[in-house]
């Protein structure tokens, strides 16, 4: 579809099967002449109804984010968690719990421009989106800010249900009753669970010592010092 000086116009064009090398012969619709396509010319080609579709969740200037906020929702005996970031110069500062300075950088980095991987459906009965963790949602992604300086409008709000490594990630917008899946490995940036924000989010605590290598020596199997000399056997 194409518009110019307020009238509109469509645009078609028939394409042929792929012959040698992959060549195939397409003719358009404002001339009867026939062209040929190289092969790999349509490899990027949207060729489905849902890759047409608008599938993007989140969208904001990065550098407008001030502050953040994730609400992890309690499942069957687990307890609920909210932890808040706020920019402060350069950084990300978050609270009950310190996150891993890049690891707020990329959250807030990944919802500036999140799209979905594809469309689950266009509504679900509640019973359904329980299922899938997203009535009530399992994790609320909230980012504030705006162009103005100390604006604190909502630039960002997604809701996420279960992560499952052959589906990727239930999610919807508050907006909206399509329900949609996200890339597994958005996980990644994404925290979909309380414990998935403890065990790779979270920086270690003040004075929290390393783990020991795996491949350490026990100090009953430590090298002898220098001096020591071991008993020969008889």
């Amino acid at each position: 579809m194409t518009r110019a000086d307020g009238k509109e116009g469509t645009a078609r064009f028939a394409l042929g099967a792929a012959g040698e090398g992959g060549v195939r012969p397409a003719r358009g619709n404002a001339a009867e002449a026939v062209y040929r396509l190289p092969a790999g010319a349509l490899d990027d080609f949207p060729r489905s109804v849902d890759a047409w579709r608008d599938k993007q969740l989140t969208s904001f200037v990065e550098a407008e984010a001030r502050r953040f906020e994730l609400a992890f929702h309690a499942e069957a005996a687990g307890e609920s968690l909210l932890l808040s970031g706020r920019r402060e110069g350069e950084t990300w500062v978050t609270e009950p719990d310190a996150m891993k300075p890049e690891a707020a950088r990329d959250l807030v980095l990944e919802l500036s421009s999140l799209d979905a991987a594809r469309i689950a459906a266009e509504s679900l009965g509640a019973a359904e989106r329980t299922a899938l963790g997203l009535d009530p949602p399992r994790v609320v992604v909230r980012v504030l800010g705006g162009a103005e300086e100390g604006s604190d409008g909502l630039l960002a709000e997604l809701q996420l249900g279960v992560s499952d490594a052959a589906r990727g990630i239930a999610a919807k917008r508050p907006d909206r009753e399509t329900i949609y899946w996200l890339p597994f490995e958005r996980g990644e940036q994404i925290p979909t669970s309380a414990e998935a924000l403890r065990e790779r989010f979270l920086a270690p605590p003040p004075g929290a010592e390393a783990p020991a290598p795996a491949d350490a020596a026990a100090p009953d199997e430590a090298e002898p010092h220098p001096g020591e000399v071991e008993a020969a056997p008889e």
